[in-house]
């Protein structure tokens, strides 16, 4: 009852429109986590066994991932003639293994996506769909961060020569590491104390550039890693050319010694920083929801129904089968399914990214 009600109040206040508009918000891509099977079997011998969904099947985006997503993509058209598409939060950057190798694990460095994709196996043909998905604007990039680690944390790990993480480096991954909530290995902007604010801005401008390095645009819209960050980056990101910022119903805002805080959040709500929220109001995770289907299906339906635009939140670990290709299977059968459930009751829904249903909101409140 009250996860309905919820489903209820978040769609109240905010941005109104007769419009259909359906966005996907999701997760993840560029993030190199889980290496391979064999990865996982010593890291679970060290006593590092996979306890999430993200550390046994969240595996860097394939050529095949792709292609397949793709291919039930494509088959959504809407009465623009635009198809269903993926708006990729991606992380433009992923530890570089070999050189922190030849450093001792001293300190942490990273490298550009690219430089990743060219080390793993088939990683050129991965990045060339990654460049058909994006021309054929089935995969629009967003920024998701520089990296999905937390750079201060992880470097006290390294000079504290802590074995789990020296050991998941040494193997090339960084699954498994986590064994706290607060702060996270994860959330690249939890804080340990207020000098990480510092910290966080140089990699968020620094990350900005990359990641118009990388995809060749200045990217416009932001979701942090583990979905938090602290109030004091938002003027950063938008001096630096970041206009909307994702967020569920619920925002969690960090403070200092990993302690948080939540603020409730509506769809075209505006920060005191003049930063647009982007309300994720609903959420298909078919690899460790077996009601996603259901689930998602209804909170569009509360949405349209009460006028607001969609945007449903998702992680790339749904649709990723590099480490078992029937997880890849199943989610993309839930995704068509679910696809031909709106497209049936709505035939005249939009799909959108989420930076074009932000430039919506911007020229008009209220349609």
């Amino acid at each position: 009852m009250m996860t309905l009600v919820k489903n209820y109040l978040k769609n109240i206040p905010g941005y109104k429109t007769n419009r259909k508009l359906l966005a996907f918000a999701v997760d993840d891509y560029g993030n190199l986590r889980v290496r391979d099977r064999e990865t996982q079997k010593k890291l679970s011998e060290f006593g590092m066994p996979s306890t999430s969904v993200f550390d046994r099947l969240d595996s860097l985006e394939t050529e095949n991932d792709l292609a397949a997503l793709f291919d039930v993509l494509s088959k959504f058209r809407d009465k623009n003639d635009n198809p269903a598409c993926f708006s990729a939060y991606a992380l433009c950057c992923n530890p570089n293994y070999e050189e922190m190798a030849n450093q001792n694990f001293t300190s942490y460095i990273s490298e550009l996506l690219t430089d990743t994709f060219k080390k793993v196996p088939q990683g050129s043909q991965a990045w060339e769909a990654w460049q058909y998905g994006m021309k054929s604007k089935m995969l629009v990039p967003a920024f998701h961060g520089r990296e999905h680690l937390n750079v201060r944390l992880v470097s006290d790990a390294l000079k504290s020569n802590d074995s789990r993480i020296r050991f998941a480096f040494a193997n090339g991954t960084f699954s498994n590491i986590e064994s706290k909530n607060f702060p996270s290995y994860y959330a690249a902007f939890d804080q340990v104390d207020s000098s990480d604010t510092a910290l966080h801005k140089e990699i968020i401008v620094d990350g900005l550039q990359k990641f118009e390095q990388v995809f060749g645009f200045r990217a416009i819209n932001f979701n942090a890693p583990g979905g938090r960050e602290s109030h004091d980056l938002h003027q950063t990101l938008l001096d630096n050319g970041i206009q909307f910022i994702d967020s569920g119903f619920e925002k969690i805002i960090t403070l200092p010694k990993g302690k948080v805080q939540k603020q409730y959040m509506w769809m075209g709500k505006n920060t005191k920083d003049n930063l647009k929220v982007i309300l994720r109001n609903a959420v298909f995770e078919p690899a460790s929801n077996v009601n996603a289907i259901a689930d998602a299906f209804k909170q569009i339906q509360i949405a349209f129904k009460l006028k607001n635009p969609v945007v449903v939140s998702s992680h790339r670990v749904n649709f990723s089968g590099g480490i078992e290709e029937n997880n890849r299977k199943k989610s993309l059968a839930d995704l068509q399914t679910l696809l031909n459930l709106v497209q049936t009751e709505y035939p005249d829904v939009e799909f959108v990214s989420t930076a074009e249903l932000g430039n919506i909101m911007k020229g008009k409140d209220y349609v």
